[in-house]
């Protein structure tokens, strides 16, 4: 216990100074990054889309169906 004491009555602020530079650097980062998308979309770029495909084989005889 006496320990955690000491830890507890510790100066925190340098601590403190990197969890503010750290949220700093995220928040640029973020930004940086929002720009950089913003600045090349292309609304024209069509989304992709699954296709769903059904292959039937020649000799299966159901090709009369699909007529």
């Amino acid at each position: 216990m006496a320990d955690c004491r000491k830890a507890e009555q510790i100066d925190h602020s340098i601590l403190t100074r990197r969890i503010k530079k750290e949220k700093e650097l995220m928040r640029q980062f973020i930004d940086e990054q929002h720009d950089d998308i913003m600045a090349n979309f292309n609304d024209k770029i069509v989304k992709l889309c699954k296709k769903n495909k059904i292959i039937i084989h020649k000799d299966s005889g159901l090709d009369g169906l699909l007529d």
